[in-house]
């Protein structure tokens, strides 16, 4: 069964950590909602804590109420949560002894987006029943909900579990050496297992980076489904050996720039896509050569003097208004671009300036075009 530590000595060892700046701290416990009184009380305990801890969790969604979601308030910076998912697919789920309920169980992931959590999301590949398409839905009902990352890991066989005991019967093939993961089984062919492989690396690459979200958001629109854009771009990096190649963290926008052309995406609302995406995550760095357009002097020199004016940054970048000029300049760029694209992506030629305090990032129109 399930065994607790006392709370007193809970906050004892939790303070500790935070009294040393400690940046994160993972909660191992495999449900940490399992028993929702207690969770409540770890989160009244979290809250009289000092600094600015982070504690990871694993729970279960389908536990997640409306009370849990209120036991948490105003630690939403504090926690990270990670989800548990491995599946959709209610025949997979019984196969391994989870409950089926998949609504009950996407309702609670829904309710902690909705709560402004970060969330981590896991499914794995290789389980019984599910194949190439149905687990393409489960990483469909996952994406939907727009989780901070998606883990598509692999099914490792490990000694001493019932599914490893019972492998045979799914036809479930693997690795003779640690960490003993799956080849193949009677529904996944070892081959789609290998593309599963590089859409795992490019959703970390591109979707669990949060460098990407305006780009990603316009190409998945463009398919079917998120798996269906996925297995596109996997499709476009296989074929031009991209897989085989270390890149850069800008070189990944050149990519995307070059797949989206590839694809007839309308490239100078593509451009602009990326560089809000770039200015918003990569600051001051230089634009990636596929963004091509560098502002002008005489744009900048506009977009300063609107900036200075303390009236406008309270109205429109209130975040800085307490700030002298030299302390805001120094966390400043500004933008030019020919697409409103945080609203219609129609055209409409706007500068933007990007403000970073505190690891966030600030953003605001500028009306001098």
């Amino acid at each position: 069964g399930v065994r607790v530590a006392d709370l007193d000595k809970v906050e004892e060892d939790l303070r500790f950590f935070t009294n040393k700046k400690v940046r994160t701290v993972k909660l191992v416990d495999r449900s940490f909602n399992c028993d929702s009184r207690r969770a409540t009380d770890l989160f009244s305990i979290m809250r009289r804590l000092p600094g600015e801890t982070v504690f990871h969790c694993e729970v279960n969604p389908e536990l997640v109420n409306e009370g849990f979601i209120k036991a948490l308030e105003g630690l939403e910076e504090r926690l990270q949560f990670e989800v548990g998912v491995q599946s959709t697919n209610p025949k997979t789920l019984k196969a391994i002894s989870r409950t089926p309920d998949v609504l009950r169980t996407l309702k609670g992931i829904e309710m902690m987006q909705a709560a402004g959590l970060k969330l981590h999301v896991d499914l794995i590949a290789g389980l019984p029943h599910e194949d190439f398409l149905t687990f393409g839905k489960s990483f469909d009902d996952v994406y939907k909900l727009s989780p901070n990352e998606i883990q598509l890991g692999f099914l490792k066989m490990l000694k001493g579990t019932r599914l490893t005991s019972e492998g045979q019967r799914y036809g479930i093939c693997y690795r003779s050496k640690p960490p003993y993961e799956i080849l193949f089984n009677d529904c996944l062919s070892y081959d789609e297992l290998c593309i599963l492989k590089g859409i795992a690396d490019l959703t970390d690459k591109y979707y669990n980076s949060g460098r990407f979200n305006l780009s990603l958001e316009h190409l998945t629109n463009k398919f079917d489904s998120p798996f269906s854009f996925y297995r596109s771009l996997y499709e476009n990096w296989k074929e031009r050996g991209l897989f085989r190649v270390r890149h850069s963290l800008k070189s990944l926008y050149d990519i995307l720039f070059f797949y989206a052309q590839s694809q007839g995406n309308d490239e100078k609302l593509m451009q602009d896509l990326l560089k809000f995406d770039f200015l918003y995550s990569m600051g001051k760095d230089a634009l990636p050569e596929s963004i091509g357009r560098v502002e002008t002097p005489e744009f900048i020199q506009k977009a300063k003097e609107l900036v200075q004016d303390a009236d406008w940054r309270r109205i429109n970048l209130p975040v800085a208004s307490d700030l002298s000029w030299s302390e805001i300049s120094r966390h400043i760029v500004f933008g030019y671009f020919k697409h409103d694209v945080n609203d219609t992506k129609t055209p409409k030629k706007l500068g933007m300036v990007f403000f970073r305090r505190e690891n966030k990032t600030y953003y605001a129109k500028l009306d001098i075009l």
